[in-house]
């Protein structure tokens, strides 16, 4: 079950996805440095500090109001220098007519009301597969390197620089050792035919269509899930993509998660994102069993996060009330 404050910080989350007043917030039934450590294991800590800072307004807060401010603006200057990162290596391969794609934190930033709020531990770029060895030659020219061979993990290679954002380098969208082989060219070609651009700070990106960012996100989602820890940022980040465009393909969506083998994941992902956050995705494409879905969210909140993944045994158990619905037989 879940309790009072992760009950709160669902409907935190609603305010800023549907700008809608929650209708009260009894702040001497909660327990803020409590709040600020369940923000911290789900991600949501700065996203959630501006709706926090006005709930929670009468001085007795102050002490841990001033830390929760200081994280934030932690997470703001690093953001600024990933960003200016980003940019040098956008204009680097202009220059050079290299095509990439910008992904999850950076693309996902431009969802939220300040981009700066969106916590990143690395920049997620996408390379073509024929301009592999240039991009790396291109990145190491400007001072990063490699730090792995480029089959030491299936889907990227990590370039790192002092002083710099770490640069994960994609190739793979989906890590074959973990999941088997999966059907992905159809998708390759379609997220590089139909990729969008993007600006921000007066340069243009290439990014994902939504339809592709959701489906990868869900691919993600599942990645963490089995083996490193899931969090609810994820889910919020899910629903934001879909509140934020409103003529999304789900014909596309649902044949292409058919293919890849994550129908029954993303079915079951899109149905807790309609039941906590209200998303309206349609009937098509979501797992009608409430009760399973509700029970999804509680182990996403209290077994499922990194705080529990030295659990293996727990972790197991949890995982195992799912095989029934995520038919995916490689994934678990």
């Amino acid at each position: 079950n879940m309790n009072k404050t992760q009950h709160l910080i669902i409907d935190l989350l609603n305010q800023l996805l549907n700008n809608k007043e929650i209708s009260e917030v009894n702040v001497s039934d909660i327990d803020i440095e409590n709040l600020y450590k369940e923000t911290i294991y789900h991600g949501v800590t700065t996203t959630l500090h501006p709706v926090v800072c006005k709930y929670f307004n009468d001085p007795i807060f102050n002490n841990i109001l001033l830390k929760w401010t200081a994280q934030v603006l932690n997470v703001n200057k690093k953001n600024a220098l990933f960003l200016k990162d980003i940019k040098n290596i956008n204009c680097l391969f202009k220059k050079n007519n290299v095509q990439m794609i910008v992904f999850k934190g950076i693309a996902i930033s431009r969802l939220y009301e300040n981009p700066y709020n969106r916590f990143m531990s690395d920049i997620d770029i996408l390379v073509q597969e024929d301009d592999w060895e240039e991009s790396k030659k291109l990145l190491i020219s400007e001072g990063f390197i490699q730090t792995n061979h480029d089959d030491y993990h299936p889907m990227h290679i990590n370039l790192i620089k002092k002083g710099h954002a770490i640069i994960e380098m994609h190739r793979h969208l989906i890590h074959k050792n973990y999941v088997g082989y999966r059907n992905t060219e159809k998708w390759y070609k379609h997220i590089w035919s139909d990729k969008h651009d993007y600006e921000f700070d007066k340069e243009i990106y290439n990014i994902m269509c939504s339809e592709d960012e959701l489906i990868n996100q869900i691919i993600h989602f599942a990645t963490h899930f089995v083996y490193e820890g899931c969090k609810l940022s994820q889910l919020f980040e899910m629903a934001l993509l879909v509140h934020s465009n409103t003529n999304i393909d789900w014909y596309y969506i649902s044949d292409t998660l058919e293919t890849l083998n994550y129908l029954c994941f993303g079915k079951l992902l899109f149905s807790v994102c309609n039941e906590f956050f209200n998303t309206r995705i349609p009937d098509s494409i979501v797992y009608k069993n409430k009760k399973t879905v509700q029970l999804f969210m509680s182990d996403l909140l209290n077994s499922l996060t990194e705080k529990n993944k030295d659990d293996f045994k727990g972790w197991t158990n949890i995982l195992s009330n799912y095989r029934n619905i995520i038919r995916t037989p490689y994934l678990l």
